[in-house]
């Protein structure tokens, strides 16, 4: 056993274990030696082991503090001081770390990596800061030193001299914070350099005059677009075979002016002349040119042109066109013109197809799948194209249906000069079948067979496509990506067994997994004003997690869902990483700030508002904690209101709000707004004011974009109305106060938000109305949304939708209308639900009489149940501009059996007005989905056109639609709904909102 020599030549020790061994006998003084040999043992391995500490531990945060000492309780040797600075450097991405040792510890001696953590450009002129300051954020992030701020300094100077400015005066501060270091650049742009001269080392033609001018100022970026713009005339006029190089500045400091000289030469002006009976006609020679007769300018050899004018005529069908070889003329001293005599021959069109060797399909339908159709007046043209499109095609077919080997020849052609007409003749040599027999892998630890299996399309026993195995290629790989198996190696091998009539082939896929790479650590950089908390709490990944791109791309949405970034980017933090395969890869989260403050206001106008206009304003960073603020407010002028004592009413709205992200440090948003509106409604006027409020969680996973809220409303509604609609509506002479509590649940499944072609939107909610807090109506409400999308391709969808809404068990306290108050009743028709009818049109009305002028009139009651159902298809006719819509929407609304009964109740007791009741017919919704046709009977429906176009105001949506049917099927009581002659063409309603949401 090894004791260091200092413990034994101490002489403590020597001393202590001399006095210990007198007088002891044999076995004890053994004993003793033992005893003594392990206690010092035990000391010198204590005296040997020594403590650290950091010198500045407010640099290193206390999280990564805690981690360093339990890794490294004690330093025993160098190894292990090696390993702590290590680990010291990487943890707290020091700049410096310098070991003291003292008689019992270590003390290192940190210096922090100081960090350009912000970048501020100050211009003279305005307009140069915006160019400045992107010039300059790419440096955000950097560590600073002397080079790196000369390297800023002169890509400014550059910017600053393509616009002109080469005598600029750039001052610098730099101020370090504990957030890193900050660059502050002053920039006096000087007076510009004017150009003295200008010569060019070619003669221009007399008719273009020089753009750049002596007096202009020195803008290298507008010098060269006006040489851009000299070479696009030039090559106009014919001077085809021009060169211009690039110009050269001679600039003289003491005048602050510079000699502008342009290099290069124009040649001859190339010109050409087609002498052809084949011309198109003259009016449309004049708008749309001669296409068959022109050649590009770009081409100037002869032999090019005349090569291009064959390709021309036989793409039209001219297969026996002769062109001769061209005449040289010279019109003037500086160009040259080629003539070129043209004999195009008779047009060719296919009129006959015939496929030979084909058993796997009829010829008509391999002609079909060549497109070669021979119908009167739509005969193909004879060109190489159509025909290798349509040998293509047959290939493709073939490999469809498992024939790899199929070959098309080349046609036999027949042509008749006489009539233009011409006859091909296909041979195919269709060769076997591949058959799928089954799949085996080998390698494969971190998947079962089945998983692997259900990534292959065929199935056993049918035609194998070589397409299907590259997506099964794909599909593979990305799953092994998907677990972070990054240099995953495949192997696929066919095998073979050929039969008479087909090849059955079985799959062999050898798998070498790799290394399964983990993420390292995450710089986050380019942030100013945000704090880095924000970001590192929307991160679905960590540092130690395997690499997943499902995590990563939901980071960069979540991310950009904040509204806080103009731009997310993740990056490896070395570039060689993948390529050397490493097992542990550090990114760089890479992000601009976006404006944090947004105001947007605007006019808009729809059928039933009448003009209105918005104004809001938000603020998305306050504090730098992604805590929002935001307040609209706007008018409108309420077109279809009913006037109330002589008045009209002007529609009002305001509202401000607050929404806190991640209360209590955990993914929860809370949100309170408060809201004042005025607006017509029905046959009424409702002024509310409410508060509402509410915690959002968003379930983070790798599925659909999934929301769980719980929310209160406590709100107040005055209602005004005539007294004649108040008693036949049966409104409460009381302000309705609400005080609802509620859940609501939502999942985001649709690709894309502007033009969804697949995937579904889901909104559920419920929710309970008590008497608490000055509520005197209770009820409970369940509210559905759904909608899903088929693309039949990528501009052409068919989409569906549903709404459902229902109040029940309503009661109001104090009286004993136990009936949904008219300000929270439910509306049906018009733009949003259904548009081959006015707004709010559909569902219970009460007729009466006037008794002021003894009038016929009508009130709309609304209801308290309502289902609404889409039928669309849609098709994009420009990409987020302009679409098309045709539909099919059903709906209606009513009330429930209880509240019919008060209605009807109420209605007797108001004899005086004569009223009567329309459409109040109630069904129960599980009746739609039992009996699906029943939407027709139980509902209104229409059906129509529908425009949706976006211009700098918003959207413009237009519809324009007619009623299916103007009464309910089995309705006896029936009031006629929508235009009495919708079975006219002018019989539609057409509905416009201008400023919608798209």
């Amino acid at each position: 056993m090894w004791i260091p020599a200092s413990i034994l030549s101490s002489g403590l020790i020597l001393t202590k274990l001399i006095e210990a061994f007198r007088g002891l006998n044999m076995a004890n003084k053994i004993r003793h030696f033992i005893r003594l040999i392990l206690a010092t043992l035990l000391v010198s391995t204590a005296a040997y082991s020594a403590s650290w500490r950091i010198s500045r531990p407010d640099l290193i945060p206390e999280s990564i503090l805690n981690e360093l000492k339990s890794k490294h309780p004690s330093i025993q040797d160098q190894a292990d001081i090696d390993a702590l600075v290590r680990d010291l450097k990487q943890a707290g991405k020091l700049k410096q770390v310098e070991v003291k040792k003292s008689q019992d510890s270590y003390t290192l001696i940190i210096e922090a990596r100081n960090i350009i953590h912000r970048i501020s450009i100050e211009t003279i002129t305005r307009d140069m800061r915006r160019e400045m300051l992107n010039t300059a954020q790419k440096f955000k992030g950097f560590s600073d030193s002397p080079q790196i701020i000369q390297t800023i300094k002169a890509e400014i100077k550059d910017k600053l001299k393509q616009h002109g400015y080469f005598l600029p005066i750039i001052e610098f501060k730099r101020e370090v914070s504990a957030d890193g270091v900050a660059y502050q650049f002053s920039i006096d742009e000087n007076i510009p350099c004017l150009i003295r001269s200008v010569s060019y080392t070619f003669a221009l033609p007399q008719s273009i005059a020089s753009p750049i001018k002596p007096g202009d100022i020195c803008d290298i970026q507008k010098i060269n677009e006006a040489i851009s713009d000299i070479e696009s005339e030039l090559l106009e006029r014919g001077y085809n075979q021009q060169k211009i190089l690039k110009p050269q500045i001679d600039f003289d400091k003491a005048s602050n002016t510079a000699a502008v000289t342009i290099p290069g030469t124009i040649g001859k002006k190339i010109l050409y002349k087609i002498n052809s009976p084949q011309k198109a006609p003259l009016i449309v020679s004049f708008l749309f040119g001669d296409e068959l007769n022109t050649i590009d300018p770009a081409i100037t050899a002869p032999d090019s042109m005349r090569t291009e004018i064959l390709r021309k005529y036989r793409d039209q069908g001219f297969d026996d066109v002769k062109v001769s070889e061209p005449s040289i003329q010279y019109p003037s001293s500086d160009s040259i013109r080629y003539v070129f005599n043209v004999s195009p021959g008779p047009q060719y069109r296919i009129d006959s197809v015939q496929v030979e060797g084909v058993t796997a399909m009829s010829q008509e339908d391999a002609i079909d799948t060549m497109g070669l159709f021979t119908s009167l007046g739509n005969s193909p043209l004879l060109t190489q194209e159509i025909i290798q499109q349509a040998r293509e095609a047959l290939v493709s077919e073939y490999n469809r249906l498992g024939y790899w080997d199929a070959k098309v020849n080349y046609p036999r052609i027949t042509k008749d000069p006489e009539s233009g007409s011409t006859r091909l003749v296909f041979v195919v040599k269709e060769g076997r079948r591949r058959i799928f027999e089954a799949i085996e892998f080998k390698g494969a630890d971190s998947f079962s067979t089945d998983q692997l299996r259900d990534l292959l399309a065929s199935q056993e026993n049918e035609p194998l496509l070589w397409s299907d195995i590259a997506v099964f290629e794909k599909n593979l790989r990305e799953e092994y990506r998907k677990l972070g198996f990054l240099y995953i190696t495949l192997n696929i091998d066919l095998i073979q067994r050929h039969r008479f009539r087909d090849i059955q082939t079985k799959i062999l896929v050898r798998i070498q997994e790799g290394t399964r790479v983990k993420i390292g650590d995450i710089e986050i950089q380019g942030l100013n004003k945000t704090k880095v908390e924000v970001v590192r709490r929307e991160l679905r990944f960590q540092s130690g997690d395997y690499y997943n791109p499902e995590a990563i791309e939901l980071t960069r949405q979540a991310l950009a869902d904040l509204g806080l970034f103009s731009s997310v980017s993740l990056r490896p933090r070395d570039a060689t990483a993948l390529t050397e395969r490493r097992d542990k890869i550090d990114y760089i989260l890479q992000l601009r700030e976006a404006r944090s403050g947004t105001v947007t206001f605007g006019p808009g106008w729809s059928d039933s508002e009448g003009g209105r206009f918005t104004v809001e304003s938000a603020y998305n960073n306050l504090n730098g904690e992604g805590r929002q603020v935001f307040a609209k407010a706007g008018y409108s002028a309420e077109e279809n209101q009913t006037t109330i004592g002589n008045k009209t009413l002007l529609g009002s709205t305001f509202g401000l709000g607050l929404v806190e992200p991640w209360l209590a440090n955990a993914p929860i948003d809370g949100t309170i707004t408060f809201n004042q509106t005025t607006e017509a409604v029905l046959e009424q006027w409702e002024i509310t004011r409410s508060i509402d409020a509410s915690i959002t969680h968003q379930i983070r996973d790798t599925g659909p974009k999934k929301e769980i809220e719980l929310y209160s409303t406590y709100k107040t509604t005055k209602i005004e109305a005539n007294e004649s609609a108040k008693e036949l509506l049966v409104i409460s002479k009381d302000d309705v106060n609400i005080r609802e509590f509620g859940l609501k649940f939502s999942i985001e499944a649709r690709n894309n938000i502007t033009w969804p072609t697949q995937g579904y939107l889901l909104k559920a909610a419920v929710g309970r109305a008590l008497y608490v807090l000055g509520g005197n109506t209770s009820y409970t409400r369940y509210s559905l949304i759904g909608s899903k999308y088929f693309a039949i391709s990528h501009n052409f969808v068919f989409a569906t939708g549903l709404t459902y809404d229902s109040y029940k068990s309503v009661e109001r306290s104090g009286d004993d209308l136990n009936i949904l108050p008219s300000s929270e009743r439910l509306e049906s028709g018009g733009s949003n639900n259904n548009r081959g009818f006015r707004e709010d049109e559909l569902g219970p009305v009460v007729d009466y009489t006037e008794l002021s002028d003894g009038q016929r009139k009508s009130v709309r009651t609304g209801g308290s149940q309502r289902f609404g159902l889409k039928l669309e298809l849609r098709y994009q006719i420009t990409p987020d501009q302009m679409a098309v819509t045709g539909f099919i929407d059903a709906s209606n609304t009513y009330f429930s059996p209880s509240e019919e009964e008060i209605i009807r109740q109420q209605l007797i007791n108001e004899s005086e007005y004569e009223p009567e009741i329309f459409d109040l017919e109630h069904y129960d919704a599980s009746k739609l989905f039992a009996d699906p046709l029943s939407v027709w009977q139980q509902n209104f429906a229409s059906y129509g056109l529908a425009l949706n176009l976006l211009t700098p105001l918003g959207s413009i949506n237009l519809s324009y639609g007619f009623p299916w049917k103007r009464c309910l099927t089995g309705t006896n009581n029936c009031k006629p709904r929508g235009n009495s002659n919708y079975r006219n063409i002018r019989g539609g309603q057409f509905h416009i909102s201008v400023g919608a949401t798209f």
